[in-house]
């Protein structure tokens, strides 16, 4: 590392991150997609404000709009009870972004990556094991 401001990369942190995300995306139903995206937006605003960037007002209500939908579509895709467990996924994603805030670009595409393959593989295995038996009647 340099004189830089890049922070260090740690990559088993994220490791672990993913690793709780795998044990809840299964209990999430299909919430689990959108509670890893509705937690980027969040890192990505708390970024911006930690830098002291401002960011312009239309970008402020898209990122209002994409919370609020990501938390409707959780409760929705998660059958009301998988939306409201998604929501640890969220904080855990808020969380890894956190710490690859001042990270290389890379290094933040690399905590991305690991979220995402943990929470399918989360979903297969842990799921396949669990063998959960979903019954959603409308009407």
């Amino acid at each position: 590392m340099t004189g830089s401001a890049q922070a260090t990369f740690r990559l088993w942190y994220h490791a672990i991150i993913a690793t709780a995300v795998a044990l809840i995306a299964p209990l999430t139903g299909f919430a689990w997609p959108l509670a890893i995206l509705t937690g980027l937006v969040i890192a990505a605003d708390e970024r911006d404000r930690r830098r002291g960037l401002r960011v312009r007002p239309i970008t402020a209500l898209i990122r209002i709009l994409a919370v609020t939908g990501g938390i409707l579509g959780m409760l929705l895709a998660g059958a009301v009870l998988g939306g409201l467990i998604a929501l640890a996924i969220v904080a855990l994603t808020v969380v890894s972004e956190r710490l690859a805030a001042d990270a290389q670009e890379s290094d933040r595409l690399i905590a991305r990556l690991l979220l995402l393959i943990g929470a399918i593989v989360g979903f297969i295995v842990v799921g396949a094991v669990l063998q959960p038996n979903f019954s959603v009647v409308l009407g």
